[in-house]
């Protein structure tokens, strides 16, 4: 193979560089509720939801003077992060899934200026809903479904045992009714990383009149963290 005359870049003062070449992947999985020793969940949101773990996207109201952040989930890990999938479903379709995170030292150039561009990404558009609780259960045992004719399921017993105060409710729908129903996925490709930090929520504001007009969180079911080792480094002439 011919090789290669030096050239430059119109701009730039580098000469010919040396690729990076990252290896040895490794994805860790972690579910809900994210109680492990490298997570730091930081959230004001109590319910103890079973199909996932919700987050608020907002903690401050007017007229309160203090501005709060909103919820997020914080990952560390000892080898750089390349990627982060964040699995779930909104309460109120579609959904969004917001990432920042941390890089690793070198990331930047030393003629770049930091607070021109931070790390961070956002997914949004996202398909996929679980049954909010006024959409699946009922006190009414004996009103059937349009389709089967048949009266209301019971509530599995590890939904109770964990609610015992709704022993008394029924299954008035399922998401065989509901097609919106679903998980979805957001998958980041980031700039190596020691850690990321989490949010999400729902892309629609509830109507007035709705049931539950607040009801826009995203319920994260688990999170995959692929991490690597940096085999070789770029190397360059300036």
């Amino acid at each position: 193979m011919e090789e290669r005359q030096e050239k430059s870049i119109l701009g730039y003062s580098e000469e010919k560089m040396t690729r990076n070449e990252i290896g040895n992947f490794r994805t860790f999985e972690y579910h809900f509720p994210f109680n492990y020793e490298n997570i730091n969940v930081v959230r004001k949101y109590s319910c103890g939801e079973t199909h996932g773990m919700e987050l608020n996207s907002v903690n401050s109201y007017w007229p309160e003077n203090t501005r709060r952040p909103s919820d997020y989930i914080e990952i560390s890990e000892d080898q750089p992060i390349a990627y982060v999938e964040v699995i779930g479903s909104a309460c109120t379709p579609p959904g969004f899934v917001m990432l920042s995170a941390t890089p690793v030292d070198g990331f930047r150039r030393h003629d770049e200026i930091d607070d021109i561009m931070p790390v961070r990404f956002r997914i949004g558009n996202l398909w996929g809903m679980h049954m909010r609780a006024d959409q699946w259960m009922v006190r009414d045992t004996e009103v059937p479904s349009l389709i089967k004719q048949e009266p209301y399921s019971p509530v599995s017993a590890g939904f109770i045992e964990k609610f015992p105060e709704c022993s008394n409710l029924k299954m008035k729908s399922n998401y065989r009714e509901v097609p919106l129903t679903g998980m979805s996925c957001a998958l980041f490709s980031i700039p190596l990383s020691r850690a990321v930090k989490v949010i999400a929520g729902s892309e629609i504001l509830g109507w007035p009149d709705d049931n539950f007009p607040d009801d826009v969180h995203y319920s994260i079911r688990m999170i995959r963290i692929t991490v690597c080792d940096i085999i070789s480094k770029e190397r360059c002439k300036t």
